[in-house]
């Protein structure tokens, strides 16, 4: 991804840069990051513009879907594969260009979405309340509009703030999310309440910090929870990389391959 000169979203607790403007709501076909005096963590990261769909995927898009309340998620549309995906952003972040960023990959394993937060931001920009029963509600009406039945056993992926809900809800419905993959949390994730969990991707950028992810992955494998920590080349505290297609590739790949639990 490339930054504006005018002007990337899994709290900034540490890791985190300070984000560069405003940049203009999110399209489908324009790289964005914002320029300085954004919140931390507000970022609309997009698709690489330079990556070629896999095995000429030219159907593979990310569509925006109206929600109740006047709330909005983004919804992959073209998956080929049986998985069940979510993305939850960070603070003051938008789903639309995280989703993107590895659509292809995405699209290969199965449906997906990522619901924007359930807390307002400034402008388009949005953020998640410490309330599971409105995210988790979020999430099922995201797969309602996408045409899908009610899921389970989800692999749910959360970047910064994201990563502190994804491991809360997974802990709270384990019934629904059996994979985690947690990026950039502001701390070290703990397996406690996650022994249901059949795998537990930790993932940062390499110009974050990644001491915390690499020191949970130590606690999930001794937990019992097969756990390996993945890097995102080039990427700094919310931004997913010009790598993002290969690595969550390997990243879903790898949760992919991890047995079930009855």
């Amino acid at each position: 991804m490339r930054r504006l000169t005018a002007a990337t979203a899994l709290v900034f607790v540490f890791g985190c840069e300070t984000a560069p403007g405003r940049a203009p709501a999110p399209t489908p076909t324009m790289p964005t990051t914002l320029a300085s005096g954004a919140p931390h963590d507000a970022t609309v990261p997009q698709a690489n513009a330079s990556a070629t769909p896999p095995g000429g995927a030219r159907d593979v898009r990310v569509d925006t879907v109206r929600l109740e309340g006047s709330r909005e998620a983004f919804v992959l549309r073209g998956a080929r594969g049986e998985d069940r995906i979510v993305f939850l952003h960070g603070l003051c972040g938008h789903g639309m260009g995280y989703l993107q960023s590895f659509q292809f990959a995405a699209a290969r394993h199965g449906l997906a979405v990522a619901p924007n937060g359930d807390v307002a931001c400034s402008g388009p920009w949005r953020s998640w309340s410490g309330k599971l029963d409105s995210i988790e509600q979020q999430i099922e009406n995201a797969f309602a509009a996408a045409g899908g039945p009610d899921p389970h056993q989800m692999t749910l992926i959360g970047y910064s703030l994201g990563a502190t809900r994804a491991q809360a809800l997974a802990a709270a419905h384990k019934d629904r999310y059996d994979a985690l993959v947690l990026i950039a949390a502001p701390a070290a994730p703990s397996p406690n309440k996650l022994g249901h969990l059949r795998a537990a991707a930790m993932m940062a950028g390499s110009r974050d910090r990644k001491d915390a992810m690499k020191l949970a992955v130590k606690s999930f494998q001794r937990a019992g929870i097969p756990s390996r920590f993945f890097e995102l080349p080039g990427a700094a505290h919310g931004e997913m990389g010009p790598e993002a297609e290969r690595v969550m590739g390997e990243v879903l790949d790898w949760v992919d391959v991890q047995p079930r639990k009855p």
